[in-house]
C-alpha cells in the first residue's frame, strides 16, 4: 500500500520567524499531569497552563512547517540540520522548561509532494515520530516534559523511555490516538541548565491510506563477512521472523543480507553512543527495520536490544536499528534459528514501538488496553519477578513479554500479538 514517509526539522533561529516543522523525543516524566488512562493519555497539563501565567517567557510559539532537506531515499526526506542557539529555558516549579511549541497535524500531513491524493489538508498524517537527538539528550538532560494532543491531554510520559543523545514519542502509541486531527503542542525540559548546547527536534511523518492487513514492513539485515557464523542460519531466523509476523496478520518483507567487511564489528558495544557501534548503526537506511546480527557483546548477558522504544524510524544514525547477538543464541555448537528469530521480532515489536506487555517486577505493563498483564503476586517462587511459569493465561506466550524464559532457564515459544499491538505495528511511520 503506499505512503509517504518524511522527515524535518524545527531549525531554532535568532529570527522573528521560526521555521521548518516539529519535532520531539521521549523520556522524563510530567510532573504535574493527572494520571494516565487506558488510552495512553493524561489529564490536561496543569504545569504547562500555570506556567504561561507565571512567566512571560512562556508563551505558546507556533511552528511553521515546511519540508526543507535533502533526499536520501523515496519518500524520505533528511532531516535539516538547526541551531538551538534561540530557545531559552526558564526555571518554572525548580523545573527549566522550554516554550510550548504547537504544530498543525494536519498541515504534516499536506507535506506529502501528492496533491491531497490520497488524504486531503484536512486529514491528519497516519502516524507521526518525534525526535529529540544531541549530546545534551536523555533523562539527565533534555527530554520531553510534555507531548498534548488537540483535545487538551498530555500523553503519558512515564511510559516514554529516554535514552542518551535520543528520545522519540510515536503517535499512535494506543489505537486511542488513531486520527486526532488539529493542533499538538510539546514542551520539552532540561534537567540540568537553562542552555543546553546540542539538542535538535524532528518529526517523521507518514501519509496515506488508513493502515490495513495489506501494509508492509522492509526489514534489512546485517551480518559480519568474518563472521563464524553462516548466512543459512540467518536465513532461517529470519525465516521465523517472517512466519510469527503472518501468523499475526502482519506482512514483512526481508531483503537479502547484507555481509559488513569491517571485523570492529564483531563484538559490539551495547552502549548506543559508543563511536563503533554508531557507525555500525548508521549503515541502515531509514525506511527500513535494520536488523544488525554481531557476533556477540562486549557486555554479559543480552541477547538483542533495539536502539529505543521507538527506534528513530526515519533518522539516520546510531539510533536507526537494532542489535542481535549470535552467540546467546547458540545450541551446541549451532545457533538456535528459532530462538534467534523470535528475540529479533521481539526487538523489531520495541523498535517500531510496542513495550513489554508485563515488566520484571510485575508492577508496569504497556499502555494497550488488550494485552494480558502479568502482576507480582503471580510470583510463586518468591523470587521477586515474575517469569514465564508464573504467568501461564497472563501473557507468557505473548512477543514482547519481557522474558522468554521460565524460573529454571527452560525457554519457552513466544510468538502472539494482540489486536491493539498488530494496530501499532501497522501504523509504523515506516510502514508501507
Amino acid at each position: 500500500m503506499g505512503r509517504t514517509l518524511r522527515t524535518i526539522a524545527l531549525v531554532f533561529l535568532a529570527l522573528p520567524l521560526w521555521m521548518v516543522a516539529t519535532g520531539c523525543g521521549g523520556g522524563g516524566s510530567s510532573s504535574g499531569a493527572s494520571s494516565a488512562d487506558s488510552s495512553g493519555f493524561s489529564g490536561t497539563v496543569s504545569d504547562a497552563s500555570s506556567a504561561s501565567s507565571t512567566s512571560s517567557s512562556d508563551t505558546t510559539t507556533t511552528v511553521t512547517i515546511s519540508s526543507s532537506g535533502s533526499l536520501v531515499a523515496p519518500g524520505v526526506t533528511a532531516t535539516a540540520v538547526g541551531s538551538n542557539s534561540s530557545v531559552t529555558f526558564t526555571t518554572v516549579n525548580k523545573q527549566n522548561l522550554s516554550p510550548i511549541f504547537t504544530f498543525d497535524s494536519a498541515t504534516l500531513a499536506s507535506l506529502d509532494g501528492r496533491g491531497g491524493t490520497f488524504r486531503s489538508s484536512t486529514t491528519p498524517p497516519v502516524s507521526f515520530l518525534l525526535h529529540l537527538t544531541g549530546s545534551s539528550v536523555g533523562d539527565g538532560g533534555v527530554s520531553f516534559q510534555s507531548v498534548t494532543n488537540p483535545q487538551g491531554k498530555s500523553l503519558d510520559m512515564t511510559l516514554q523511555p529516554c535514552v542518551a543523545n535520543y528520545c522519540g514519542v510515536l503517535v499512535p502509541r494506543t489505537p486511542a490516538m488513531i486520527g486526532i486531527d488539529g493542533s499538538w503542542s510539546f514542551r520539552l525540559q532540561s534537567a540540568k541548565t537553562t542552555t543546553p548546547s546540542d539538542f535538535k527536534v524532528s518529526v517523521t511523518f507518514r501519509s496515506g491510506p488508513t493502515p490495513g492487513s495489506g501494509t508492509k514492513i522492509i526489514v534489512a539485515p546485517y551480518m559480519l563477512k568474518a563472521s563464524k557464523f553462516s548466512t543459512s542460519a540467518i536465513q532461517a531466523a529470519l525465516d521465523h521472523l517472517v512466519a510469527i509476523y503472518a501468523k499475526n496478520q502482519i506482512t514483512v518483507t526481508v531483503r537479502d543480507v547484507t555481509l559488513v567487511d569491517d571485523s570492529r564489528y564483531l563484538v559490539t558495544n551495547l552502549d548506543f553512543t559508543d563511536p563503533v557501534t554508531q557507525a555500525l548503526l548508521a549503515r541502515g537506511a531509514t525506511d527500513v527495520v535494520n536488523l544488525f546480527f554481531v557476533d556477540d557483546f562486549s557486555e554479559y548477558g543480552a541477547l538483542g536490544i533495539a536502539s529505543a522504544i521507538p527506534g528513530s524510524m526515519g533518522v539516520a544514525g546510531g539510533f536507526n536499528g537494532i542489535l542481535i547477538g549470535l552467540s546467546p543464541h547458540k545450541k551446541g555448537t549451532l545457533l538456535d534459528t528459532n530462538f534467534l528469530g523470535e528475540t529479533s521480532a521481539h526487538e523489531m515489536g520495541h523498535f517500531l514501538g510496542l513495550f513489554h506487555t508485563t515488566e520484571a517486577d510485575g508492577a508496569i505493563f504497556d499502555p494497550l488496553d488488550d494485552t494480558p498483564s502479568c502482576p507480582i503476586s503471580r510470583d510463586t517462587n518468591m523470587s521477586g519477578s515474575v517469569e514465564v511459569d508464573d504467568c501461564s493465561g497472563s501473557g507468557a506466550d505473548n512477543l514482547m513479554f519481557w522474558t522468554p524464559f521460565t524460573g529454571s532457564g527452560t525457554r519457552v515459544t513466544q510468538d502472539t500479538l494482540t489486536n491493539d499491538q498488530q494496530t501499532i505495528l501497522r501504523y509504523a511511520p515506516i510502514g508501507q
